[in-house]
């Protein structure tokens, strides 16, 4: 006779299991912990006497788990599997800007299955900060403020269709977005009044640097100050049209250093 349905959750990077024990009289010998991982065969990891185990061999959580439980009694026989049980391990889709998309496994199995998943934002000691409903499928974009700059400490947690909730927990998935800074391609010194200098924008940008380099690598602009662009001027007069160099470096404000560089155009009207 097979075990009933095991659960599953992740609490400081271990998934933790639990089941019941059989309730016909077996003199038990040991349980035996089978997992498989992205879809592999099930292999026994660990044989115990606990109905709780709990495997810390999986962090940082890079692929899908699954779960079963066997028990043998005092005369060496197996009995069936349990039905599986696989925790819910969080991901990064992918980072635009400040939109973070998260994706996640299905959680199984709960009997009454499951109502609904939440994403929960956690400060550094693990309480939560903030929580946001994922209304259908197991995907959720979350936009952070452009202000936000703390690293950012995400699980999803899961509750079953049982008058008591069943509650499932996935890993913690940490998340820093980089500052955004947004480079012109071109820039007109017309003296219109529209685009006249070459400055970045962006935001939460510290110990800013910037060069300048003509196309044979000579400096002709520098400055630490970001509200400060290069005017297209070159100790004075107008420089050549044509393309230059910039190379900018900057911090964050968790003190992180980032290098960026290309091209820039400058464009030149006839008359300037």
């Amino acid at each position: 006779m097979a075990l009933t349905t095991p659960s599953s959750t992740i609490l400081n990077e271990g998934v933790i299991l639990n089941w019941e024990r059989p309730t016909e009289d077996i003199q038990l010998s040991q349980y035996m912990i089978q997992r498989s991982a992205n879809g592999k065969a099930f292999n026994t990891i660990s044989r115990t006497l606990d109905t709780t185990y709990v495997d810390n061999s999986n962090s940082p959580f890079r692929q899908t788990l699954k779960y079963r439980i066997l028990y043998q009694d005092n005369c060496g026989n197996s009995s069936v599997p349990s039905p599986i049980t696989a925790p819910i391990i969080l991901q990064v889709k992918s980072i635009n800007g400040n939109a973070v998309v998260f994706e996640w496994n299905k959680y199984e199995t709960w009997i009454n299955g499951i109502r609904t998943y939440f994403i929960e934002r956690l400060d550094d000691s693990g309480a939560i900060m903030e929580e946001f409903s994922v209304l259908s499928g197991r995907t959720k974009e979350i936009t952070f403020a452009t202000d936000d700059d703390q690293p950012k400490n995400l699980r999803v947690r899961a509750e079953s269709l049982d008058k008591t909730p069943l509650i499932s927990y996935s890993n913690i998935r940490t998340v820093v977005i980089n500052p955004l800074v947004n480079f012109p391609t071109a820039f007109t010194p017309d003296g219109d009044g529209l685009n006249d200098d070459f400055k970045p924008v962006g935001t939460k940008v510290f110990n800013f640097k910037m060069y300048i380099l003509s196309r044979w690598g000579n400096v002709v602009f520098y400055t630490e100050d970001m509200n400060i662009g290069w005017d297209g001027r070159i100790k004075g007069k107008n420089a050549l049209e044509g393309t230059y160099i910039y190379r900018v470096n900057y911090e964050d404000a968790t003190g992180r250093t980032f290098d960026k560089s290309g091209s820039i155009v400058l464009i030149r009207d006839i008359n300037n």
